[in-house]
């Protein structure tokens, strides 16, 4: 099973039916101004396994460019009862030794989640939080220098110009650290029972440390209900694979993949966890009042 997932996720960019075609798409042309929205999918379902999308709808209530963002969210989920979790729960507990248990299958209702994330810090922020962490109700991650899903104007300036920067994933870095930690400690026991000389200790490597790919990159997406090609800086570290838009005033993440084959075995336990931790994936952006046949790439200007 986890081979097969591996190989999925390395396929890239969602392909297009075949025959159609995405209409080539200035990067700076795409922003996200008040009343701007935007989909995505996110863990597993972003690319197409496990079951129906688990899509997040994104409503852009403030954003200036570099500066700060308010985010509402709404996502359609489905959840186990209460009635039903007690009575599983019972079963569970109420079963002497000898008998056969019986598990009632879980009774799933249909329940709407929403929050609002906001963050001042666009600027300077060293971190993301994924969208599978957005908390119900109101939160502001500023103090965290957390960006949301936007690379902050100083990674963004320095990735460009040097083809690397530094990110961490907020909620999610004491896992990763742990897990890296663990597979190194293993690969260096390995070392040592073969002679080998050990690599330097884990708490000296930068695991934040992200680089960019000498060529500019591509993704597609649905803008206002045309399929458009936009420009990307593709960066990738020892945890995830980041497309992010090549616009230096709205370098947003259009996708994060998450690598668990390079965290070692343990990240396939069950599919449960392996959701968690696979990011995202912005399938469509609605700007109001705007035309994509309006900002097509020069022949000249592609970048690819």
């Amino acid at each position: 099973m986890a081979v097969s997932i591996l190989l999925f996720l390395g396929a890239g960019c969602v392909a297009l039916p075949f025959g159609k075609q995405a209409v080539e798409y200035e990067a700076e042309a795409l922003d996200l101004p008040l009343g701007s929205s935007f989909d995505l999918s996110q863990g597993i379902s972003a690319w197409g396994i496990g079951g129906a999308p688990l899509v997040k709808h994104v409503t852009v209530e403030e954003h200036q460019a570099g500066k700060y963002a308010v985010l509402s969210w709404a996502m359609d989920v489905k959840r186990e009862t209460e009635a039903s979790k007690s009575a599983r729960e019972y079963a569970m507990t109420h079963a002497p030794v000898g008998e056969d248990v019986k598990i009632p299958e879980p009774v799933l209702e249909g329940v709407s989640e929403k929050g609002v994330v906001s963050s001042h810090s666009l600027d300077n922020a060293e971190r993301i939080l994924l969208p599978t962490y957005w908390p119900e109700g109101e939160i502001d991650v500023s103090e965290s220098s957390n960006s949301l899903l936007w690379l902050s104007k100083a990674q963004y300036d320095e990735l460009a110009t040097t083809r690397a920067s530094h990110i961490q994933l907020g909620l999610f870095d004491s896992t990763l650290k742990g897990v890296i930690d663990f597979s190194d400690s293993a690969k260096s026991a390995l070392d040592r029972l073969q002679g080998k000389i050990a690599e330097q200790p884990t708490s000296n490597k930068d695991f934040t440390k992200l680089t960019a790919s000498g060529n500019f990159g591509s993704a597609v997406i649905q803008l206002n209900g045309t399929d458009v090609k936009v420009k990307t800086l593709e960066a990738s570290n020892a945890f995830a694979h980041y497309s992010i838009l090549a616009n230096p005033d709205n370098p947003i993440i259009l996708k994060v993949t998450m690598l668990p084959w390079a965290l070692g075995p343990q990240m396939f336990f069950s599919l449960t966890e392996l959701k968690e931790v696979l990011g995202y994936s912005i399938t469509s952006v609605y700007q109001p009042s705007e035309n994509p046949l309006e900002h097509p790439v020069p022949d000249n200007a592609s970048g690819q």
